[in-house]
């Protein structure tokens, strides 16, 4: 579904409120994060570079997550392929049962709703263009909330492309699992070089409204 789906007003005016105010950190070659603000407190950054041959339960390279509990990849099908630049994991066409699926932990909370953004970076051979087409991606939860995709889409630059999504969680579960399964053409490698997933809570649309509601009461004691 490439392009913007369903991008609620509401929503729009909630991830102004969460835009970045401070430096961003670094991570990797994370190509295109998201404007959130890293010093929410319910602000997760996780990022998987495949450095290892391990296929199950695989921690992220890169884990600023302050929730407990367990946080890993599961890696079903592909092979691993490491560079000098780094690690990679190739899927080839008819191998079957490919997929990656990763467990973020989290707080469920009644009142609010999440927010899972998705970046893959992908490579190619031989040399075309990646589409939406080519990467089914799910985002969803054990405790079955409303999941809404906001949008995906493919960008590109130097050689490689990133697949980005964004889902939308009401309310907010305990945990999230993202799980995408690459789809080449016949014929065709297909190369996952990293994976970054960031998430963020805001509040629902009925608390935002209260809380609006609540500060212009405010003001108007004030004056």
């Amino acid at each position: 579904m490439p392009g913007i789906l369903r991008l609620r007003p509401w929503l729009c005016a909630c991830v102004v409120l969460q835009a970045l105010t401070l430096a961003v950190p670094v991570y990797g070659d994370y190509f295109d994060p998201p404007d959130w603000d890293h010093g929410d407190p319910t602000f997760t950054h996780q990022e998987w570079e495949f450095y290892t041959d391990q296929r199950l339960f695989v921690p992220p390279d890169i884990d600023d997550n302050p929730y407990e509990g367990p946080h890993y990849a599961n890696i079903i099908g592909g092979q691993p392929h490491r560079s000098e630049a780094g690690g990679a994991w190739l899927w080839y066409p008819g191998c079957g049962g490919t997929d990656m699926a990763f467990r973020i932990p989290n707080e469920s909370d009644p009142f609010k709703v999440k927010l899972v953004w998705l970046e893959i970076t992908v490579t190619v051979a031989p040399s075309r263009d990646l589409t939406v087409d080519d990467i089914e991606a799910t985002c969803g939860a054990p405790s079955m909330p409303t999941v809404t995709l906001l949008w995906d889409k493919v960008l590109s630059s130097g050689g490689r492309y990133y697949y980005q999504a964004l889902w939308e969680l009401d309310p907010q579960p305990d945990e999230e699992w993202v799980t995408f399964i690459p789809k080449p053409n016949t014929g065709e490698q297909f190369a996952i070089e990293e994976v970054d997933i960031d998430t963020i809570c805001i509040p629902e649309p009925a608390t935002l409204s209260l809380l609006v509601l609540g500060g212009v009461a405010l003001l108007r004691r004030r004056r």
